[in-house]
């Protein structure tokens, strides 16, 4: 198991180049990977402020029902 702040969040998403390679093995490797509710909440507030642009919902990439 593995819980990713919110910076990890977007590096993983927007620019892997900040994350370190084994730190990236580690991630690919954990048997399930968890965000913080107050992840989402930061992002949201830093979209909503103008300071992180967002892609479309990656909805065929999110189960949520797991």
């Amino acid at each position: 198991m593995m819980l990713l702040d919110t910076c990890a969040v977007l590096w993983l998403a927007h620019d892997q180049s900040k994350i370190n390679p084994d730190t990236l093995g580690k991630i690919e490797r954990a048997p399930a990977v968890y965000l913080s509710a107050i992840s989402g909440f930061e992002i949201g507030l830093n979209y909503r402020g103008g300071k992180l642009t967002l892609p479309p919902w990656p909805e065929a990439e999110v189960d949520l029902c797991e």
